[in-house]
């Protein structure tokens, strides 16, 4: 039977690191979450603005900012 002094059960600890857990979690739900609310907002702009007109740098750059966040997002929280 573990014993609370023993340095691998410590409750405290554990309880600290589910905490943690627990708040990247939610952060990294959080930030996702604003991220598809901006982008359903704006999306009839995008198409108005970057989809209908000729393929510029200025595209090229919107397209690259836009999208290339997304796996980050998506990936951030599964690592736990």
């Amino acid at each position: 039977m573990s014993d609370s002094s023993d340095p691998q059960f410590d409750p405290a600890e554990i309880i600290s690191t589910y905490q943690s857990l627990f708040v990247d979690s939610a952060s990294a739900y959080a930030v996702l979450a604003f991220v598809m609310y901006d982008h359903a907002i704006t999306f009839g702009q995008e198409i108005e603005m970057f989809w209908m007109r000729k393929f510029t740098c200025a595209t090229a750059l919107f397209l690259l900012n836009r999208i290339a966040p997304r796996p980050r997002l998506h990936l951030q929280h599964r690592h736990y």
